[in-house]
């Protein structure tokens, strides 16, 4: 589907996805998040794809990879989010990903997990970092715990923790998994074990604060969809 975000001066932003014929876009639209009504267009992607991760500071969003039925994405582009215009080419992921998950501590972006291979769509524990107030090819950074895909990330100032998720490629039942684990973002190492969700599962929704995640929805492993809601502090183990 596609990505959300909440950027800088009060605005989220939402990019690519399908646009229910069923075909992927890269429309890129915006809304107030302290006023209610229409999104409003802002822009496009350079190319029309799902899977799109957005991580953003106080002025600057990234948008990462993405997959077409035909093609993954490597693409890192930014726009500036207190205006509207197409999306900039920034640099490139180290490898082609659909859906990673994204965290940020306003100055490093990191993405982590998704899919990198077209056909078998394989699950990777890849992470990559970049830092958000330049331009520039990401770098490699530490690994995820497990290889992992559809997961969801959460941050504050230090962490960047990343939620539940699917380990086996083809994506069946009695695959999805419980397992939180962090980076602390300034740093390079792999992610640490943090807790655990209570259900296994994938595709949850999060939003936090900067210190209570919250996360809700997805799928667990009888294959039905769930919407109960669960929080952590993400400054605590």
């Amino acid at each position: 589907g596609p990505t959300t975000y909440r950027g800088g001066r009060g605005r989220a932003i939402i990019a690519g996805g399908y646009d229910g014929n069923p075909n992927q876009t890269n429309t890129m639209e915006y809304f107030t998040i302290s006023s209610t009504g229409n999104a409003t267009d802002f822009g496009n992607l350079s190319a029309a794809r799902y899977g799109v991760e957005g991580v953003s500071n106080v002025s600057r969003g990234l948008f990462a990879g993405g997959v077409t039925p035909t093609a993954f994405f490597n693409t890192i582009e930014y726009i500036t989010v207190g205006s509207t215009g197409e999306a900039t080419d920034f640099g490139d992921l180290t490898t082609t990903l659909n859906g990673p998950a994204g965290a940020s501590n306003g100055y490093r972006a990191l993405f982590a997990g998704g899919q990198d291979t077209q056909g078998s769509s394989q699950v990777v524990d890849t992470g990559n970092y970049a830092e958000i107030a330049t331009t520039g090819n990401a770098i490699e950074y530490g690994s995820l715990s497990q290889a992992r895909g559809s997961s969801q990330a959460v941050s504050n100032n230090s962490r960047g923790v990343f939620i539940a998720g699917y380990t086996n490629d083809t994506v069946t039942a009695g695959t999805y998994e419980n397992t939180i684990d962090y980076y602390t973002i300034s740093s390079s190492a792999s992610a640490v074990d943090f807790g655990d969700t209570l259900a296994d599962k994938y595709s949850v929704i999060a939003a936090d604060d900067s210190s209570r995640a919250v996360f809700g929805g997805g799928r667990i492993n009888d294959n039905s969809n769930v919407d109960n809601m669960e929080y952590f502090s993400i400054g605590t183990i």
